[in-house]
């Protein structure tokens, strides 16, 4: 799969990752033969990350910050489910 992100060109494989801001401009394409699969997280905009909801538990370095921070995939899902 190629990610195309502002000017610049990033070729990823089996098992890469990547993060970015979502606003900046982007596109993926796959240029091969066989079936590319991702998956993506999307948290939020800029506004929006700040009055999300931190998970519920004891503050440490594997949940949240004192101050809301989410450091996880898991902690992401969390406050998304808690928003229904």
């Amino acid at each position: 799969m190629t990610l195309q992100l502002d000017f610049d060109t990033h070729v990823l494989g089996p098992g890469d990752s990547l993060q970015f801001d979502s606003v900046r401009p982007h596109l993926y394409s796959n240029h091969g033969s066989t079936v590319a699969r991702g998956i993506w997280f999307v948290v939020g905009r800029r506004q929006q990350n700040q009055t999300m909801p931190a998970p519920a538990g004891t503050v440490s370095d594997r949940t949240t910050e004192a101050d809301g921070t989410l450091n996880s995939a898991v902690d992401v899902l969390q406050a998304m489910d808690r928003l229904r």
